[in-house]
């Protein structure tokens, strides 16, 4: 039923025994280090940040206030078209709950060489949000993928970062206040570039 989007299940065994929809098993796009750390790849769309948010609305993705305004911002950074962006992902349960801030995490991010602020595009938390479903969210154990990109200050000057996830209805992009101090949920995941980045072939 997942795979079809029936809600009714005898329209997905109609589906599947008319040969109008082929079941496939399904691959699961992320790996998991023995220490918990998540990776996965995404490929950038070179897109501005108003053609993103009209592609997300046409995937059938929805984009909150907060997060037009990083898409509608003069500081919103696009990806370069093609080129593939291999991603960590800290999940918050490697802190400790009274350490799980924005300066400790970014902080463990530098320790472990990873990349983050002008060097990480904006456009990751979109991708990301194209990339993975509510569910596929849920089975890497986070309500949220928090992208450690450079903050996007919102219209009362407050620093936005892009987080994907499954709170609420909907296939959402939404955008965090991303103070130094600000502590974040054990749910969250925090999302750097690894070392290398490569270009697809």
């Amino acid at each position: 039923m997942d795979q079809t989007g029936a809600d009714d299940p005898n329209e997905a065994v109609r589906l599947i025994n008319s040969g109008e929809w082929v079941v496939s098993k399904s691959v699961r796009r992320w790996t998991v280090d023995p220490d918990g750390i998540i990776r996965f790849s995404v490929t950038g769309l070179g897109l501005t940040g108003p053609e993103m948010e009209k592609h997300l609305v046409s995937k059938g993705h929805e984009n909150s206030d907060y997060a037009k305004q990083i898409l509608n911002s003069q500081d919103y950074v696009p990806c370069e078209k093609g080129k593939v962006y291999n991603l960590v992902v800290l999940p918050g349960k490697l802190f400790s709950d009274g350490e799980r801030t924005t300066e400790n995490i970014r902080t463990d991010g530098d320790r472990r060489n990873m990349i983050h602020g002008k060097d990480l595009p904006t456009e990751i938390g979109a991708l990301i949000r194209l990339n993975f479903t509510n569910k596929e969210i849920e089975q890497m154990g986070l309500l949220w993928l928090v992208v450690m990109h450079e903050p996007v200050k919102d219209s009362d000057s407050g620093p936005l970062l892009f987080c994907a996830g499954r709170g609420g209805d909907g296939s959402w992009l939404n955008a965090s206040w991303d103070g130094p101090s600000s502590l974040w949920s054990r749910e969250f995941g925090f999302v750097f570039g690894a070392s290398q980045v490569s270009s697809q072939g």
